[in-house]
């Protein structure tokens, strides 16, 4: 047996011919190729939809953030409001209930 002979016994099982084209590809790194692609695709796809998820979430606490602030700001204002107004009655109803530097500032 020549050398040649020996490499292509010692070879044949996992080299072999594909397609029209006439490709060579080792079947062990093939196959071992197209699972890790098929992985990363997979991860892919998954880190994918969870950023999509993420983005929703973010703009759904963005909403939710505005609305707080608004909220927050709303309540600041009635709570000067009413003070002012509690103040303006308690010097009606009794001027001498209310020190003469005026109630102390929020």
């Amino acid at each position: 047996m020549s050398v040649e002979n020996t490499e292509r016994d010692l070879y044949s099982d996992l080299v072999e011919d594909c397609g029209a084209k006439g490709e060579t590809l080792v079947r062990t790194q093939n196959v071992a190729l197209r699972e890790r692609v098929k992985m990363h695709e997979d991860e892919i796809l998954r880190l994918k939809l969870q950023l999509q998820g993420t983005r929703e979430e973010n703009a759904r606490l963005k909403a939710e953030n505005s609305t707080l602030d608004k909220n927050i700001s709303c309540l600041y204002k009635t709570a000067v409001m009413v003070r002012r107004v509690f103040v303006v009655l308690l010097r009606r109803c009794a001027p001498s209930a209310v020190p003469p530097f005026g109630p102390a500032k929020l």
